[in-house]
């Protein structure tokens, strides 16, 4: 197992898994507003 930090790797990780996934949804979100603006 991991004998140093692993809480601070965990939460970095999950932190960054957070930022990356709501990035995604908004550039998605952007992406279906300029191919379907009407839907919006």
């Amino acid at each position: 197992m991991l004998p140093r930090s692993p809480e601070t790797g965990t939460s970095g990780t999950k932190r960054r898994a957070k930022c990356q996934f709501y990035l995604l949804t908004l550039e998605n979100l952007l992406l279906l507003g300029q191919l379907n603006p009407l839907q919006l």
